[in-house]
């Protein structure tokens, strides 16, 4: 079509008015729908997600809360509740160590982000770990007046400890605190365990809850005794034991006076030794008779040195 005919077109059917027209009547319908739904802005804080961690990866870094602002018709935004909006990091083949990953949205149709604090957080991954670590009582406040705390035992007396291995490392034993105030007899009481030091967040301790047993007796006399070992069960075939050292050999212990007054020693739990083929070192309980506690400890460590039956030489340990 020629350039004269084109004009001559638009003329003739007035196309430039109407495309004006048309123009003219969206704008008029875009400010008056905006006028009645207009833009709007929201601002949320939503905790940040990690998605598609490995297995045997953990998250050893905090992750924190990112502040979402939002953007859309005031009929969608107006009534977005805070759980529709989800900000996450991606951790889907990550491997150990650090990375600063984007913060990625979720949010629901009609609604845009407009922005996002912070846009990108470092995290840090970590291998799984576990480990077993003693349990230390720790006992506050103190008893009637007249009678004395002796040694709390907590049973069971170690725990697994769970999380980042880089965190695991530094500990070395949890705490079972328990508060005594007033009592004139053994306090039993299920303890939750504490991790020490600020890594406790990302550890888990399993059991969580343990039985501590603090013992209370009466103000009466303090006896030393000696201890002797329960050596149960026998050597390898062509081994003996050769010598049995406890540590410490006496200890100090508290009751009633007719109780101690024929107390000389005091033996420990069972000590197995089936099957020894070097000298081992062994953690055992006492074993005190009724009425009678100790006053610092109810362990010692019983050694047990085990050589060759037919040389008397004591084999490298």
């Amino acid at each position: 079509m020629k350039e004269g005919t084109i004009k001559n077109w638009f003329l003739r059917y007035n196309i430039g008015y109407k495309v004006l027209a048309l123009l003219l009547a969206f704008l008029l319908w875009y400010f008056v729908t905006g006028q009645r739904d207009p833009l709007v802005e929201r601002t949320f804080s939503r905790p940040l997600e990690p998605r598609g961690l490995s297995s045997q990866l953990v998250l050893a870094s905090s992750l924190p809360e990112v502040k979402v602002t939002v953007r859309g018709a005031k009929s969608a935004i107006q009534g977005l509740g805070p759980e529709e909006i989800r900000v996450f990091v991606d951790l889907a083949g990550r491997s150990a160590g650090e990375a600063l990953l984007p913060v990625k949205t979720e949010v629901p149709f009609g609604a845009l982000v407009a922005s996002l604090e912070p846009e990108r957080v470092r995290v840090y991954l970590d291998f799984w770990g576990e480990k077993k670590v003693p349990v230390r009582v720790a006992v506050l406040g103190e008893p009637a007046a007249g009678y004395l705390l002796l040694t709390p035992v907590a049973t069971p007396s170690q725990v697994s400890v769970e999380g980042p291995s880089s965190l695991l490392a530094r500990v070395q034993e949890v705490q079972a605190v328990l508060r005594v105030n007033g009592a004139r007899q053994n306090v039993t009481q299920r303890v939750r365990i504490r991790i020490p030091g600020a890594s406790g967040e990302k550890l888990e301790a399993r059991p969580e809850v343990v039985e501590v047993l603090v013992p209370v007796a009466t103000r009466g006399p303090v006896k030393s005794v000696f201890v002797a070992a329960d050596i149960r069960g026998e050597p390898q075939p062509g081994f003996a034991v050769k010598e049995v050292l406890v540590d410490p050999p006496q200890i100090q212990v508290t009751g009633p006076p007719d109780a101690l007054a024929s107390l000389t020693e005091v033996r420990t739990r069972p000590v197995d030794i089936s099957g020894a083929g070097a000298s081992l070192v062994r953690e055992a309980e006492l074993s005190l008779p009724p009425g009678v506690f100790p006053v610092t400890q109810n362990q010692v460590k019983v050694a047990v040195k085990v050589g060759r039956s037919d040389t008397g030489q004591l084999p490298e340990e």
